[in-house]
């Protein structure tokens, strides 16, 4: 009986041109046919560079720059910079859709309840329309950009304060995600007990001499 396979397992026969490898196996081959052992030639050099490749490409489709998303800032600073900015726009962009579709609707209906039931008092609510739209306002804020530079970052927020491109608010959300009015109202009780400290200093210090 000619041979026509190598049996499997269950009894049966495999294909005649299926090869693998394994310890002290024995191939039947065809005239003509040959084996090459395998050879992976790991590390491949080329490696890195095919990774940053298909990293682009996964990118592109995510709309989130190769740097941002290797998280590798080997570029000069603009055009890390830039990187970073064209990320912003599609994640703001998803954001505005987060907020829109989601956020701003479950907080109305939240309010809307809480009214009803004499949980927060909103005067007007349900008599006129932009009263209700007024009680319903709201900011949303998510985790800030981040800095590549602090102090270039922080140079350019003051100059769009100056010249009233951006406030002070927007500015304190967008740079550190805090709140303004917060900020504020810790540095004027911080520099009341700086005051209180500074005179204590003083007068120990006439009395000393």
């Amino acid at each position: 009986m000619p041979f026509t396979g190598i049996e499997d397992e269950d009894g049966g026969e495999n294909d005649k041109s299926s090869y693998g490898l394994g310890p002290g196996m024995i191939n039947i081959l065809e005239p003509g046919e040959d084996i090459k052992m395998a050879d992976p030639s790991r590390p491949n050099s080329n490696f890195d560079s095919f990774t940053t490749s298909y990293a682009k490409y996964i990118g592109a489709a995510l709309e989130i720059p190769h740097e941002l998303l290797l998280k590798q800032f080997g570029a000069s600073y603009s055009a890390s910079k830039a990187a970073l900015e064209e990320a912003w726009k599609a994640f703001k962009m998803k954001r505005t859709w987060l907020v829109n579709d989601f956020c701003q609707p479950v907080y109305e209906m939240w309010l809307v309840e809480a009214i009803a039931k004499g949980r927060v008092n909103a005067p007007g609510f349900f008599l006129n329309p932009s009263v209700r739209e007024a009680w319903c306002k709201c900011k949303w804020n998510g985790p800030s950009q981040g800095m590549l530079d602090p102090l270039k970052e922080v140079n350019a927020a003051t100059k769009r304060v100056t010249l009233g491109i951006s406030t002070r608010e927007t500015e304190t959300m967008e740079m550190s995600g805090g709140d303004f009015d917060d900020n504020a109202e810790q540095l004027k009780h911080e520099s009341e007990l700086m005051g209180e400290i500074s005179g204590l200093l003083n007068t120990n210090k006439a009395e000393n001499t």
